[in-house]
């Protein structure tokens, strides 16, 4: 995310999404009311045609619809703004952001929440890739704030007695990795494995900083192996994923102990951050579009006031069946606070 320009007394910010993350981050903090302006196109049409055109419009924020691992925005709302000749204003229309495309957001007031998450996205971070190989199989993903995203996986020619594919087998795959890491940006390679034939691999990526690891399978349950290991931490430090995933578990570890240092569901974690009780709030991502939105968005604001951290739990991610099961929302607490008997 590039941060173009901001004008505090009007509002207007512009905006320069450049990964698929930054998308999650505009879709997390466009409200209802907000006015965006952007290039989009539209059909027009006259007596005797009818034909798309590419104009500059400002449109207020209705709805805004964002397809998680895609590279389009869709934001949707009521022209407010646009070239007379059209005809246009006070129609509805729907704009298609994709990466490369600038936006401006003008606000009546920026919350502290929504700067730190731009400012967040605005930092620079290393590429990183996931890569788990065996002579029979592999997987290759990437880490995103929104989750981890599985880009190929399949399954390899085995050694036999007659023949050993193995180097062939590591040079190919060696050759997609370098082409992954050419388009998107990668430096840092997670290269984990059963057996020895990621060193095979790792030969072939001297241009690449490699963290290696050893997991029981090269498969997605390999997958969520991994990302319970510190190496994860370690190699995308700057994203959240590996890090909400343990808090989770830690959520769960005092809810076993029967602590009192935990809340779930919308009216106990209301009342935890009431008192200002909340260390970690946990949103799954699908409750934010729910019809709870308002509540939940207000909660979110809340809890970034009080200093609290919050963690938007995607839907690929192992943590979200469970804070699922707990309605959707929950937290760890700071101390322990005395519910009112229903």
């Amino acid at each position: 995310m590039r941060i173009l320009s901001f004008n505090e007394k009007t509002g207007e910010m512009e905006i320069l999404p450049e990964v698929e993350d930054d998308l999650w981050t505009i879709k997390v903090i466009l409200r209802r009311g907000d006015e965006v302006i952007a290039k989009t196109t539209r059909d027009i049409s006259n007596e005797t045609s009818s034909k798309r055109i590419p104009i500059i419009i400002r449109l207020r924020v209705e709805k805004v619809e964002f397809q998680e691992f895609t590279t389009r925005l869709r934001i949707h709302g009521i022209i407010i703004e646009a070239p007379e000749r059209y005809g246009i204003k006070g129609f509805h229309h729907t704009i298609n952001l994709d990466l490369g495309n600038p936006l401006v957001i003008i606000k009546s007031k920026w919350t502290t929440f929504e700067l730190e998450r731009l400012r967040k996205a605005e930092e620079r971070r290393e590429g990183v890739m996931i890569v788990l190989v065996d002579y029979d199989e592999y997987l290759f993903a990437i880490p995103m704030i929104q989750g981890v995203k599985v880009i190929e996986e399949g399954t390899l020619k085995p050694p036999s007695d007659d023949l050993d594919y193995s180097e062939d087998n590591a040079l190919e795959l060696a050759k997609r990795i370098i082409s992954y890491a050419k388009n998107r940006g990668i430096t840092k390679v997670i290269l984990a494995g059963p057996g020895t034939f990621k060193d095979k691999v790792k030969r072939h990526l001297a241009s690449l900083s490699i963290y290696e690891d050893r997991v029981s399978n090269a498969d997605r349950s390999g997958l969520y192996e991994l990302l319970k290991k510190d190496i994860v931490s370690i190699a995308i430090r700057d994203y959240e994923l590996s890090e909400t995933e343990k808090e989770v578990e830690m959520l769960f570890y005092l809810m076993s102990r029967d602590t009192g240092l935990y809340a779930y569901g919308l009216e106990e974690v209301s009342k935890a951050s009431e008192l200002g009780a909340i260390d970690t709030l946990f949103v799954v991502e699908d409750i934010i579009t729910s019809d709870e939105s308002g509540k939940i968005e207000s909660l979110l604001r809340e809890v970034e006031k009080q200093r609290g951290k919050v963690r938007i739990v995607p839907k690929e991610s192992n943590a979200y069946d469970k804070i699922k099961s707990l309605g959707g929302i929950a937290s760890t607490l700071r101390f322990r606070i005395t519910y009112a008997s229903s």
